[in-house]
């Protein structure tokens, strides 16, 4: 018991506590289908995340209204009513739009007309509540001083069926919620990238979610209003934002500016400033997909998405020479189409200066270099894998050896274009 106690101690990254009881956090609500779970936030902050940052999210309008349709339920097994606001009929009568097992059903507010004396009273009230009459009478005659020991009454009742219009006021929420963003945007970044916790923006933002203050949520830079989906447009050609059962996180640097977006069902896309600082990312961005079906989240790496996404992978040896009649020659074959590797099968052999084989196909030497650098050019991702030793390619037509500097992977994404200039005002 004690050593379970001593491994759930450590560091809070919301209050920045040590040796304080951590605890399971999700870093997207689980209310939504969050799968993504850290435990560097403390049991104290967790609760009040949940009561007052997380809360502000989830009752976004828009969040609610998906959540109806798609039957979410909360840790208490209710699911939000997002029509349970003031509604009137086509007539002026005020009604309640109900949940009956995912079907919306209005149920009619008691109207109540009097004249001055109370002689005589009018009540318009839905047929399900018929049985409550007598109590809404009653209540009525003793706010105007009238008992029946004064007064006989005569009761009339008449019934209709109508089928009215109903009209309901929905309110979006503008600001409130980002405070929910906020934090998933935070946890997500100190997780995946370990430099920022101590970042000076990153210590302000930590300070904004332990007192949940919504004041301060101006001095962070935010990207779109929550409502356009402003990520799509740049990774749509990685990613298939079609599944609307999914919650995307993207860490990228530009800018010379650490940005996160997080994208919820597909329908609240924002992205936000968590640093002013760059090269926090050894990769170029990183991607978090939350699979609410599959009920699993996982991180990938720019490479990682490239690799799964690639749409036509090409490969390109770069050349070194020890003298310029050793650079002529190659270059004359060149030019007369007379280059090419010797493969053995569908492989590409490296060889030593000797000619022995050093490695079966160059592949197996990418896996093993530690230089590696990654840019784009004229919208293609291309990583350039700079050799750590001497290797050579042969040439098919006369067995010469041509030593071999680097070798890139091309990745022709033509999206790649919109984010390399895409740019944060």
């Amino acid at each position: 018991m004690a050593k379970t106690e001593i491994e759930n101690m450590g560091y809070c990254i919301i209050c920045r506590r040590n040796n304080v009881s951590l605890s399971d956090e999700h870093v997207i609500p689980d209310s939504i289908g969050g799968y993504y779970h850290i435990h560097t936030v403390c049991k104290e902050c967790n609760s009040k995340l949940g009561d007052n940052v997380d809360v502000k999210l989830l009752n976004h309008t828009l969040i609610k209204l998906h959540r109806f349709s798609k039957r979410m339920r909360g840790k208490t097994g209710y699911i939000p009513n997002p029509f349970d606001v003031k509604s009137t009929t086509d007539t002026g009568q005020a009604v309640r739009v109900e949940d009956k097992n995912g079907v919306l059903t209005p149920f009619l507010l008691p109207d109540i007309k009097s004249n001055a004396d109370g002689s005589h009273i009018q009540i318009t009230l839905d047929r399900r509540a018929e049985e409550d009459i007598e109590k809404i009478i009653a209540k009525k005659l003793k706010k105007q001083g009238i008992t029946s020991k004064t007064h006989q009454f005569v009761e009339t009742r008449t019934y209709h069926e109508f089928k009215p219009t109903i009209t309901s006021t929905l309110s979006f929420d503008l600001e409130e919620f980002k405070l929910g963003i906020l934090k998933i945007a935070y946890e997500f970044a100190v997780d995946s990238l370990p430099d920022f916790i101590n970042d000076k923006n990153a210590i302000i933002i930590s300070e904004i979610l332990l007192n949940q203050d919504i004041s301060r949520l101006s001095t962070i830079q935010f990207i779109g209003d929550g409502f356009e989906n402003i990520i799509q447009p740049v990774f749509g050609n990685l990613i298939d934002f079609s599944n609307k059962d999914r919650h995307y996180l993207f860490l990228i640097e530009t800018e010379e500016k650490l940005v996160c977006f997080v994208n919820l069902f597909n329908i609240i896309s924002i992205g936000l400033v968590l640093s002013e600082k760059q090269k926090f990312l050894k990769d170029d961005f990183i991607v978090g997909i939350n699979d609410i079906n599959a009920a699993v989240f996982n991180k990938f790496t720019s490479i990682e998405i490239f690799n799964k996404t690639r749409h036509s992978l090409e490969y390109q040896f770069q050349y070194s020479f020890s003298s310029l009649e050793e650079a002529h020659t190659f270059s004359m074959l060149i030019k007369n189409c007379c280059f090419k590797h010797f493969t053995l099968g569908n492989k590409t052999p490296l060889f030593f200066r000797n000619g022995s084989i050093a490695y079966e196909d160059f592949s197996l030497k990418l896996i093993e270099i530690q230089d590696v650098n990654d840019l784009y050019d004229n919208g293609t991702f291309v990583v350039e894998y700079k050799m750590d030793e001497e290797l050579y390619v042969k040439c098919l037509q006369n067995d010469i050896l041509v030593r071999v500097s680097s070798i890139k992977t091309i990745n022709h994404l033509s999206i790649l274009v919109s984010f390399q200039n895409w740019r944060i005002d």
